[in-house]
Formats: structure tokens, C-alpha cells, sequence
């Protein structure tokens, strides 16, 4: 296989992975299970939201750079409102689906309202503001995030284009940097506002999101960039993860390392909360609004690991030559890689399954660990099922 196609192999690969620990954490039972601990979530601030949103931005600057070169910017925004609307269907047919739910469901409200919020107890309320990507249930709400990013991305792969690449990343940051200050609060005002008061029949409802896209953003807009510059040649993968940087890979380690343990801490505290230091840290630890530590924790990371993959296997290391191979692997297995290339349908049949589970689990459990494991299992297994109905669908359209 051709290095360039092996390396799409691996990112569909990561985006599987990440959806597949995503589905992991977002499964919630009486008392917890077991088997959500083996999750690499517990070794630092990375998180699967982080990797998947990158990675859109990554896949997106590739594929719009490569529709810009051959078909010119008509053709691109077409391809990106063509993207929009999918994406606000599948929004709308997850909303009615879960909505439909609620309603035949007896108790409903008792197992989703933390989830589905006023949707679930209020639908007149809030189910306007929902339909307006205002109000946002749990786990559905990457998704208007995306649109957003979706609705910048043609100019901004037109800027990368053109040599602007540096500026657009440095814009990028600024943002985010201004919603750590909470700089951006003015909007979330205005759209509160605009949520209770000129939004039919929304009266008492609110807006509601759980991450912030002023902040996250930042994941997109840097990887869209890289995405760019790699379908242009101004960005190779051997040059980034070069065996000469092999002391920026050890910085990354000992990074990646320190991270580590303040993770452990801070989940297994023991006689050190309660200290200034420790509250501290753990007070400036906000995933909503993408904090510092979550984003240098994240290219420590992403860094140490990408370039172990790239030079693992050629290094005199066994560890490292053994880590590089198994990662390789893992991310090359065909159950992974097909949920990466068919990630929103994925994403989408994810959200079912989750609030599948939560009402499995209120009328039938509290499961043993045994059952929890199988169950989680099976709803693993089923994200096969929307990546092979959209995988036959697509050739058929093909060859049709």
C-alpha cells in the first residue's frame, strides 16, 4: 500500500478509536462499571472530544483543499452547505427520534431529564430552541458546534491556500485565548436573550451547550490548516515527525508523563485535597472552555505519539519498536477504520445507543459487572451497523 494511502488508513483508524472510547464514556449505569476504567482518559486531560474534533478539522482541510484545486471555490461551497444540511438532518431525526422516545416511554423524565433537560419535561418550551440549535441535549451538541466550523471552513481553506495559514492559526488562537477570559460572554448573553425572548414558543426555556465553540474551535482551525498544507505539499508527515526531532518526542514524553500524574492525582487525591495548590489546579481544569492544561497536555501527547508511529519501528528500542507496531495495528483494523470513514452516522447511532442504555439500565438494572461488560460490548459492536448501511448506501449511489 502507498505510504500517502496507509497514513488515511491510520487517521480514519484514529476517528474510529476515538468514537469508539467516545460511545465508552458516554455509557451510564447504576454504580458504574468496571471496564470504563480502561480508558486512556485516565491517563491525562486527553479526551476523545479533543482527537475527534481535530481530526474533522484535519479530514476537512484535506478533502475541501483537494475540491478547491480541482473544481474551484463554486464547487467547494456547494460541498460544504451539502455538508450543513446532512448534518442539521441527522440533528433534526436524532431530536425526533429521542423526542418520540420520551413521549411512549413511561418515566421518561426520571432517566433523561439530566440529558434531554426541559426537551424531555417542557417540549413546547424548549423544543423550538432545539430545532434552532439553541438549546443543545447532551451528547447531540458536538454536532451544532461543527456546523459552524463546517460554515467557516470553505473561507478558511481559501486563506491556508493563499499563504495565510500562519495568520488564520494565529486569529484562531486569539480566540481561544479571549474565551479563557471569558471575553465571549457578550454572546452568550445575546443568545440567551434571543433564546427566551424572540423564539416561539420558547418563553421559559434557555440556551443550553455543554462546550464552548469559541474555545474548541482552536482544534479544528489548527488541524484544518495542517490538513491544507498536507494536500499542498507545504506540510509532510516524515519532515513534522523527522528521526532529528527525537528530542522534542522526549520533551513530549516527560510533558506527557507529568500530565499522567496530575491526572492520578486529581482522581485519586487522597490527603492532598484541600491544599491550595491542588484546588488550584483542579479549579483551572475547565473542559467546557478547552483550558491550557487540555491543550498542552493534547499536542504533548499527539506529538510523542505520532512520532512514534512514524518512527517506532525503525529505531533501536524494542519498546519503541514494539509501541509503534501495536499502534499501527490498532489503528488499521477494519472495525476501526470503518467507523472512521463513516464517522458522522457513527456519531449519530452512538447518541441512540447511549440513551438506549440509560433507559435499559432504569427499568431492568442494576446489572452485575459481568452483564455491564456485555453491554457494553454489544453497543460497541452495533456502531458497526450505521458505517455499513451508509458504506453499501454510498455504492450504491456510486454505481447507480
Amino acid at each position: 500500500m502507498a505510504a500517502g494511502a496507509d497514513r488515511i488508513l491510520v487517521i480514519d483508524g484514529l476517528r474510529g478509536y476515538f468514537l469508539v472510547f467516545m460511545t465508552l464514556n458516554h455509557m451510564i449505569f447504576q454504580g458504574g462499571a468496571w471496564l470504563k476504567r480502561i480508558n486512556h482518559a485516565e491517563l491525562g486531560f486527553v479526551e476523545d472530544a479533543q482527537g475527534f474534533v481535530f481530526l474533522s478539522g484535519l479530514v476537512v482541510g484535506m478533502s475541501y483543499a483537494a475540491s478547491l484545486q480541482r473544481h474551484g471555490q463554486d464547487r467547494l461551497w456547494r460541498k460544504a452547505t451539502g455538508r450543513l444540511g446532512e448534518l442539521y438532518r441527522v440533528i433534526l431525526a436524532l431530536l425526533a427520534i429521542l423526542l418520540a422516545a420520551a413521549v411512549v416511554l413511561p418515566d421518561a423524565g426520571s432517566f433523561w431529564k439530566d440529558y434531554l433537560g426541559g426537551i424531555v419535561t417542557a417540549p413546547k418550551a424548549y423544543l423550538s430552541g432545539a430545532v434552532m440549535l439553541v438549546y443543545q441535549p447532551s451528547f447531540v451538541d458536538i454536532l451544532p458546534q461543527y456546523m459552524i466550523y463546517l460554515l467557516l471552513a470553505p473561507w478558511l481553506v481559501q486563506r491556508v491556500q493563499r499563504g495565510q495559514g500562519l495568520w488564520v492559526v494565529l486569529a484562531s488562537v486569539a480566540v481561544w485565548g479571549a474565551s479563557q477570559f471569558e471575553l465571549h460572554s457578550w454572546l452568550g448573553s445575546a443568545l440567551g436573550y434571543f433564546a427566551t425572548n424572540l423564539i416561539p414558543p420558547f418563553g421559559e426555556g434557555e440556551a443550553r451547550s455543554y462546550f464552548n465553540p469559541l474555545a474548541w474551535q482552536m482544534l479544528f482551525v489548527v488541524g484544518l490548516v495542517i490538513g491544507v498544507e498536507f494536500q499542498t505539499g507545504l506540510f509532510t508527515v516524515d519532515r513534522a515527525f523527522s528521526r532529528g526531532k527525537a528530542p522534542l518526542a522526549a520533551a513530549c514524553a516527560l510533558a506527557f508523563l507529568f500530565f499522567m500524574a496530575c491526572k492520578l492525582i486529581v482522581t485519586y487525591p487522597g490527603h492532598l485535597s484541600g491544599l491550595a495548590f491542588f484546588d488550584h489546579f483542579v479549579a483551572v481544569l475547565d473542559r467546557p472552555n478547552l483550558s491550557l492544561i487540555h491543550v498542552l497536555n493534547f499536542i504533548a501527547t499527539g506529538y510523542l505519539f505520532g512520532w512514534i508511529l512514524v518512527n517506532g519501528r525503525a529505531t533501536g528500542s524494542r519498546l519503541l519498536r514494539g509501541l509503534s507496531t501495536a499502534l499501527y495495528i490498532l489503528l488499521t483494523t477494519r472495525f476501526l477504520v470503518l467507523l472512521g470513514r463513516h464517522s458522522l452516522y457513527v456519531y449519530a447511532w452512538h447518541v441512540l445507543v447511549v440513551y438506549g442504555l440509560l433507559a435499559v439500565d432504569w427499568y431492568v438494572g442494576p446489572f452485575s459487572e459481568g452483564a455491564k461488560t456485555l453491554l457494553i460490548l454489544a453497543g460497541i459492536g452495533s456502531l458497526a451497523l450505521p458505517a455499513l448501511w451508509r458504506q453499501r448506501r454510498t455504492a450504491v449511489q456510486r454505481y447507480a
